[in-house]
């Protein structure tokens, strides 16, 4: 019955007048009164406004998608940006930003969706009447992207402290400026997750200041409070970023020692970290700060990540990889396992260079981690945790919910405090191999993790340091060996 139409185009000084050129357009074919044509051009003026100086802050590139739908009660109007994260408001989410307080007036229910990595959505309702037999037509552009330029500063004028809730539009605001919406934890685009998350102690996070602008952050994050992490599970550290124009000062060394310093102060064992396998410098840093690679994650970062991180705007086609590195916090560090006769040689490496001492299990109870609730998801990957005797039929079926089935890579991880070599055999007979070790994981056990990309992943463009080549070499003759 309705007619619509959709306009994709680049965020520059032009977009409104394309945009109301459009409108004009729309608002003719489909027999709209003077007075309602006029309230709709002042919807798309406003949203588009919006986006190219506020999400995009009027930088030239940034994608927007412009929709206009006639429904039974008139026109809707909708706008999608792929810029800043803001916060949800409009209708039940409370109120719209002041930037957008014209759009409230023509519509008490217009909204501002946040849609993590996918954007945000504006969209409000203009009753009218019209043609319900109107023919539309749709003029996609393509859009690109345009870095931000450099500038210079001293590290003296910053400061580095504990994030509060209010730091949080900022936080997304750093994350958007380095990734884009590529980020591999979805949940660094809501500002609202983010505030939550630090009130309640889930997260940590550890911002650098430069006057009222930040500039840098880093996460602390694990299955649950930060309180809780004492029992021997390694929280996260991720989302560790410098502003473009802050790099060279060795920021990150001050935020990752503050950021360390807190861990010690909570009491945890360890830190983990993920590194791009697309380049080394994020695991050298790693390195030169005690980390070692335990694992490595075939098809574990989003195509858009991945690519991002050799040059802004490659083409992208497949996952990219992930490098796993762990800093033992603990004096002298132990793992509690059973090593596979499968892996016991690539497993005892790993632990050695890790300094890590291995011990027995002594009465081990299942760690009762399978249905326990992940607050910081990975984009495209799916985990399954296998802790104690199980009915391997059983958790077979798990991979076929699906949350699995859906998945791009899939993660399954073998509590080592049991004899787990007929999963393995059960796993491999199913395409999963080798990915690593994972000491204090959930619930402070020690794991073995394996791996299956279920989509493309580029294999090709891993690059890790010399001293982690060799697990990846195990890693592939693993992958090779495979049902």
């Amino acid at each position: 019955m309705s007619g619509s139409i959709r306009l994709s185009f680049e965020a520059s000084p032009n977009a409104l007048q394309l945009a109301g050129a459009t409108t004009t357009q729309f608002a003719t074919n489909a027999g709209l009164a003077i007075d309602d044509a006029e309230r709709v051009q002042r919807a798309v003026q406003i949203f588009v406004a919006f986006s190219v100086h506020h999400s995009y802050k009027d930088v030239t590139g940034g994608e927007i998608e412009l929709s206009l739908d006639l429904t039974p009660n008139g026109v809707e109007v909708a706008v999608h940006d792929w810029g800043r994260p803001w916060r949800r408001g409009g209708g039940s989410f409370g109120p719209l930003p002041s930037e957008l307080a014209e759009a409230a007036e023509l519509d008490p229910d217009a909204q501002l969706d946040n849609l993590a990595d996918e954007g945000k959505l504006l969209t409000l309702r203009i009753p009218c009447t019209h043609d319900a037999n109107a023919e539309l037509a749709t003029a996609p552009t393509k859009p690109a992207r345009t870095p931000k330029q450099l500038d210079h500063h001293s590290e003296d004028e910053v400061e580095i402290r504990l994030a509060t809730p209010d730091d949080a539009d900022a936080i997304c605001g750093l994350l958007y400026d380095n990734y884009g919406l590529d980020y591999v934890h979805a949940e660094f685009y809501r500002p609202v997750i983010i505030a939550i998350g630090i009130e309640r102690g889930i997260l940590a996070s550890t911002v650098a200041y430069a006057g009222d602008e930040l500039v840098g952050h880093i996460a602390l994050f694990g299955s649950g409070p930060m309180s809780t992490m004492g029992s021997g599970e390694a929280p996260e550290m991720a989302a560790a970023l410098i502003a473009e124009d802050w790099r060279g000062l060795w920021l990150y060394n001050r935020l990752h020692d503050f950021a360390v310093e807190n861990a010690r102060s909570i009491g945890v064992s360890a830190v983990f970290g993920q590194s791009t396998t697309a380049h080394v410098v994020s695991q050298r840093l790693g390195v030169g700060s005690g980390y070692q690679c335990t694992a490595v994650m075939i098809g574990g970062a989003p195509p858009t990540m991945a690519k991002g991180q050799i040059k802004r705007g490659a083409q992208v086609s497949a996952r990219g990889g992930l490098a796993y590195a762990v800093l033992p916090l603990a004096v002298s560090p132990v793992l509690t396992a059973t090593l596979p006769e499968q892996y016991a040689t690539v497993l005892q490496r790993i632990a050695d260079d890790a300094g890590y001492a291995i011990v027995a299990p002594d009465g081990a109870e299942p760690a009762g981690v399978e249905d326990a609730p992940i607050y910081w998801k990975q984009a495209g990957s799916e985990f399954v945790y296998v802790s104690g005797p199980h009915d391997l039929r059983a958790v077979e079926r798990e991979f076929w919910a699906e949350d699995a089935r859906r998945a791009e890579t899939l993660y399954v991880d073998l509590d080592l405090a049991f004899d787990c070599s007929a999963a393995i055999e059960m796993l491999r007979e199913r395409g999963f191999y080798l990915s690593g070790l994972i000491p204090a994981g959930r619930n402070g056990r020690d794991w073995l993790r394996m791996q299956r990309p279920q989509a493309a992943a580029d294999i090709e463009g891993i690059r890790l340091l010399p001293e982690a080549r060799w697990l990846l070499d195990a890693v592939l003759a693993d992958r090779a060996s495979v049902t």
